[in-house]
């Protein structure tokens, strides 16, 4: 996501849409082809919901935030946000939605690792 601040002002599924059509990249070709799908596309599979513009980056729980993908969908939106934009939280989010749980697990503790040593939280803390 080109501007990171931008998302904080996107408050509906109108502005969330003139976003993604402006970030114009894989990801959001592919969240914009399954917004706008045939709902009965996914009657006959498990799907899960996906939120567009991630947790981890601020995004909102609202619906307008969120888009159904089967889970085959849902993994491949997640490794697409970790290809364009590099975020791990969507590496471990992937790994995890393939059943790749020891690889999911390893980069929850890679991103924890990071947060507490940025924090100067744990055995960082030179004060302890």
């Amino acid at each position: 996501m080109k501007n990171i601040e931008k998302l904080k002002t996107i408050l509906n599924r109108e502005q969330l849409i003139a976003f993604l059509e402006e970030e114009n990249n894989l990801f959001s070709t592919f969240i914009l082809d399954k917004i706008n799908r045939n709902k009965a596309e996914l009657s006959n599979v498990s799907s899960q919901s996906h939120h567009i513009i991630p947790k981890h980056r601020g995004g909102s729980n609202q619906l307008w935030n969120r888009v159904r993908l089967s889970i085959a969908e849902h993994a491949q939106a997640h490794k697409l946000l970790y290809d364009i934009y590099g975020f791990d939280h969507d590496l471990g989010a992937y790994h995890m939605i393939n059943g790749q749980i020891e690889l999911g697990f390893e980069t929850i503790r890679k991103i924890a690792q990071k947060t507490m040593k940025e924090k100067n939280l744990s055995f960082w803390n030179k004060n302890v």
